[in-house]
C-alpha cells in the first residue's frame, strides 16, 4: 500500500470521525487487516445496536486496498477519496 492510498483511507477515517460527532450520525470505519479491506456503514444518530432492534442503514461500502490482485494503487485511491466525497454530502447536509 502506498502513500496515496494510506493517505485517503486516513482522510476516510477523519470523516468518518467528523460524521458521529455531529451527533446525526453514528459513523463506522474498520480496517480488516488480514484481508486489506477498509469498510465504512453509516447509520442514523441513536440507532441501537441491540439484539432485534430494526436497523435502518444510510450508507455501506468497502473496498479491498491491497494484496496480489490489486495494481493499481491511483485508481484504489481514487475509489476511496468517492467514498469520502459521499459521506462529505452528508456533512454538508448536516450543516445546512
Amino acid at each position: 500500500m502506498g502513500d496515496q492510498v494510506r493517505k485517503a483511507i486516513e482522510q476516510l477515517f477523519a470523516i468518518c470521525l467528523e460524521l458521529s460527532a455531529t451527533g446525526r450520525y453514528q459513523a463506522f470505519f474498520e480496517w480488516q487487516a488480514h484481508v486489506s479491506q477498509v469498510r465504512v456503514e453509516v447509520y442514523p444518530g441513536g440507532t441501537r445496536f441491540e439484539e432485534g432492534e430494526v436497523r435502518r442503514q444510510i450508507f455501506e461500502a468497502s473496498i479491498y486496498v491491497a494484496g496480489r490482485f490489486i495494481d493499481q494503487p491511483g485508481e484504489i485511491a481514487k475509489q476511496l477519496n468517492g467514498i469520502a466525497g459521499k459521506l462529505n454530502l452528508l456533512l454538508m447536509e448536516d450543516a445546512a
